[in-house]
């Protein structure tokens, strides 16, 4: 759906990205850690995270997902 909302379609464009998971930040805890790094490394000031299950637990993983975020502030 985000992916066909004209604003954010213009966004991903202007990224070159194909669709709303081009720039999603997916993985284990470690490798999110790493992706949120690589972004503030580039300059990134904010960040605007929603957060999605990644199991079959979705209260847990969401809840897990976010301990880490709180974590890197």
């Amino acid at each position: 759906m985000y992916g066909q909302l004209v604003n954010y379609r213009r966004v991903l464009d202007i990224g070159g990205a194909k669709n709303p998971a081009d720039v999603g930040i997916f993985g284990t805890a470690s490798e999110v850690e790493q992706q949120i790094s690589a972004l503030e490394s580039a300059g990134a000031t904010d960040l605007l995270a929603a957060v999605f299950p990644g199991s079959d637990d979705a209260e847990a993983a969401m809840a897990e997902t976010r301990e880490l975020l709180k974590s890197l502030i």
